[in-house]
């Protein structure tokens, strides 16, 4: 899939932050931002097969949130997203209804330690679990901390050199790739 040629028009889609996928129903979720044109959008859903829910993020100081990975995340069960900054919020929380997300709501004050920029991978037995920063493990509240710890196992580690050097939490450092398996004859 082609894209580059929408940079010469300073139209831009930086894909692992633009887009959170929700995978299992071929949906993607993308905040309206200057890092994610709907002209690019529409054109990855035409290669893709998979359809954008597009909708509006603001800070607490209602600027736009520059990437939809700073404000949510999905996994299979769960969606970790800060709704007070959504303000399609009745819009976005019926979606993920639809595809039976448990909300774990979080704060702005939980945005900022990167509470949202998690995300669920799996071990070699399939079982899920969460790869996130130890900042944002401790800002989650106990409750939220509970909920994660039994449903999956959690990857935590000190990433505090990307987190504030860097703008990014344990999403941005981790590729998601789904590709089949192939078998390479040497």
């Amino acid at each position: 899939m082609a894209l580059e040629h929408y940079e010469e028009h300073q139209k831009f889609f930086e894909g692992t932050g633009s887009l959170i996928f929700d995978h299992e129903h071929k949906i993607a979720y993308a905040c309206h931002a200057s890092r994610s044109h709907v002209d690019v959008g529409r054109a990855f859903e035409q290669a893709s097969g998979y359809q954008i829910i597009w909708f509006n993020a603001l800070d607490e100081h209602n600027n736009p949130i520059y990437h939809t990975n700073v404000m949510m995340s999905i996994g299979k069960k769960f969606t970790i997203v800060c709704l007070d900054s959504v303000q399609e919020k009745q819009f976005l929380i019926d979606h993920f209804r639809r595809t039976n997300k448990t909300i774990l709501d979080v704060s702005y004050a939980q945005l900022k330690e990167f509470t949202c920029n998690v995300l669920e991978l799996q071990n070699n037995q399939k079982q899920p679990v969460y790869a996130m920063s130890t900042r944002a493990w401790h800002a989650f509240t106990p409750q939220q901390q509970q909920q994660l710890q039994a449903y999956a196992q959690l990857a935590i580690a000190p990433l505090n050199t990307i987190e504030t050097l860097g703008g990014g939490g344990a999403r941005c450092m981790i590729a998601e790739i789904f590709l089949e398996k192939r078998k390479v004859s040497l």
